[in-house]
């Protein structure tokens, strides 16, 4: 009865919008569906500028991330600070969020606002965690520009094996030769021989020879 009170002064009032980014904060989807019901806006801004998916994509609410993607939000809106939702992501190590994002068409060559304009993959070096490291992979594997792409070849280097970079160093050889020569910078192989090596040691796994470099990548 209580619940039923307080959904039917929602329902009357302006609060929609309140309660449900509430729920969206708090991962609290039964609130956020019942929000819905009463007219929330997925695009609300609240007085720091962020809207319902930038929350859910710092947070990484995944489930309410997606539910808000379902209502076809404004996935490129930014914060009073020039931030998106993919780069919140991408700051905050969200993998997932970021997935859903891309997968939702976030555009991944925008610059931030402020004093240092940045890119969601610059973002996602920011924080010096495995997590981070995950999500710059995945941007960069999705062709992802950046403004230093030194700092990202750097990550990627410290954080993965050559093997598991074959994907991002072939992007890049067909259309990045900055970020190519980055990866070259920071001690990642020669992608040719990379990918002879690769071919040769598979072609002997399958002929009964073992490799431990062979190991490596399919243990990534």
């Amino acid at each position: 009865l209580l619940w039923e009170l307080v959904y039917g002064y929602v329902k009357k009032s302006t609060e929609p919008n309140k309660v449900g980014l509430h729920g969206i904060v708090e991962n609290k989807l039964n609130v956020v569906r019942k929000m819905l019901k009463f007219g929330f806006d997925v695009n609300y801004v609240d007085d720091k500028g962020m809207t319902p998916l930038m929350h859910a994509s710092k947070l990484g609410n995944e489930e309410a991330c997606k539910l808000i993607l379902q209502q076809k939000p404004d996935v490129e809106k930014k914060s009073k600070k020039g931030f998106n939702s993919i780069m919140l992501a991408a700051y905050y190590g969200k993998l997932p969020i970021s997935q859903e994002l891309v997968r939702a068409g976030a555009k991944l060559n925008e610059l931030s606002g402020g004093k240092r304009p940045r890119y969601a993959l610059d973002l996602s070096t920011e924080k010096d965690t495995k997590e981070n490291a995950e999500v710059a992979k995945y941007l960069a594997e999705q062709g992802a520009i950046a403004a230093d792409y030194d700092a990202i070849a750097k990550v990627l280097r410290r954080s993965f094996t050559d093997f598991s970079l074959m994907s991002i160093c072939q992007r890049a050889r067909n259309g990045n030769n900055q970020f190519c020569k980055s990866l070259n910078k920071a001690g990642v192989q020669d992608l040719d021989q990379l990918m002879d090596d690769a071919l040769q040691e598979v072609q002997d796994l399958q002929n009964g020879k073992s490799h431990k470099s062979v190991q490596v990548l399919f243990e990534n």
